[in-house]
């Protein structure tokens, strides 16, 4: 594998962190022969700061792919409507059964705001207000209520959904559910799926709780580290290159055990 970061990368104006995440996802493919099977909970519209679709649309990957926001879900299932291989599945996912509201950006502004906003869908009412309110000051914009919708999502374990698929194994598990990551890890034994790695979103707004991540991801038996927004962890035994080796060279914080 090629140095994930290096002067003419960093000359030609490459994302190091970006580069890293592709390395980490192409390490896990390649352990698996080519074929990764990947489970994806928050896919929003299999696009916008993903990690999937590109490389998983290159190689003959496989997997499950979950969303509950309907307009999201509506364009996730375009992308990928001539892709054998993959389960698309329109609910949440939590550590218990139920419903809970999915707060979100009113459909009907969607064009008036830019697509960053459009990936804060919560279950957490103060984070989506607080990334509109943000949107609102930089287009100039003077937020109102009404621009922040919600919609009732049924919630299920992730242990279920994968028992009725027929689930029992993964290479690699990509979470960005915008805070409710912790609860979506504690709704399946994550280690009984001889996992390679996860990816796993934990921003500056889940800092405080960056700890509990690491150590939910240290329980599955992988190492850590930090990429940007994101934790990477990994299970160096089930990958065929020393991604430890590179990320350290690469200077990329390495969390926890």
């Amino acid at each position: 594998m090629e140095d994930l970061i290096d002067d003419e990368a960093e000359a030609a104006g490459v994302d190091p962190i970006r580069k890293a995440r592709d390395a980490f996802m192409l390490a896990v493919g390649q352990a698996a022969g080519g074929a990764a099977f990947v489970i994806q909970v928050g896919a929003n519209d299999g696009r916008m700061a993903d990690p999937v679709y590109s490389i998983a649309k290159r190689n003959d990957w496989r997997g499950l792919l979950i969303e509950p926001h309907p307009a999201y879900f509506a364009k996730l299932h375009k992308r990928y409507k001539r892709r054998d291989g993959f389960t698309l599945l329109q609910i949440g996912i939590s550590d218990a059964e139920g419903v809970l509201p999915l707060f979100h950006l009113d459909n009907a502004r969607m064009e008036q705001f830019p697509r960053w906003v459009h990936g804060s869908a919560s279950v957490d009412a103060k984070r989506v207000v607080r990334q509109v309110k943000l949107a609102c000051r930089k287009l100039g914009l003077v937020f109102d209520d009404s621009m922040v919708a919600q919609t009732a999502v049924p919630m299920r374990r992730l242990d279920a959904v994968l028992a009725e698929q027929g689930i029992t194994s993964a290479d690699v598990i990509v979470i960005d559910v915008e805070g409710h990551e912790l609860a979506v890890m504690a709704g399946a034994d994550l280690r009984g799926l001889g996992l390679r790695g996860m990816l796993v979103e934990c921003n500056g707004r889940n800092e405080a709780q960056k700890p509990d991540y690491v150590a939910a991801l240290n329980a599955v038996g992988l190492t850590v580290y930090e990429l940007g927004d994101d934790l990477c962890a990994f299970d160096p035994a089930r990958l065929d290159v020393d991604l430890a080796a590179e990320f350290d060279a690469a200077g990329l914080p390495r969390l926890g055990n």
